[in-house]
């Protein structure tokens, strides 16, 4: 589903750590930001892919280990990696949703890039 490229700095460890920053943010990774409406999230064994409508496009972005996602939930910090927040596979209700991701290198299989924040 994913590259490694994703999957590189999290098996090493390396993981951000500047207080105030977002923990799941490996350093030199840039990322970026984009708003949406929420339409399917993808369950598989490797990781999950959630789908967002932004604008006249559809977006995938890759989530190859939910728990390493930072959760902001009306403005509250939902899910540090400490805590626990369930979404549901499959389609989903419309809800506005803002991900923080960091993009593909290159195309890699229709993903726009990895989720490291999303905020509802």
């Amino acid at each position: 589903m994913l590259s490694r490229f994703f999957r590189a700095c999290f098996q090493r460890g390396k993981v951000g750590s500047v207080a105030g920053a977002n923990p799941f943010v490996c350093p030199g990774e840039k990322t970026e930001r984009v708003e949406g409406t929420a339409k399917s999230i993808d369950c598989k064994r490797d990781g999950a892919t959630i789908a967002i409508q932004a604008g006249q496009q559809t977006l995938s972005f890759a989530m190859p280990d939910p728990s390493n996602v930072l959760l902001v939930h009306n403005g509250k910090l939902v899910h540090n990696g400490k805590d626990t927040f369930d979404f549901s596979c499959g389609a989903q209700k419309p809800f506005l949703i803002v991900i923080e991701y960091v993009p593909t290198p290159k195309a890699d299989d229709g993903v726009t890039g990895a989720v490291r924040k999303i905020e509802f």
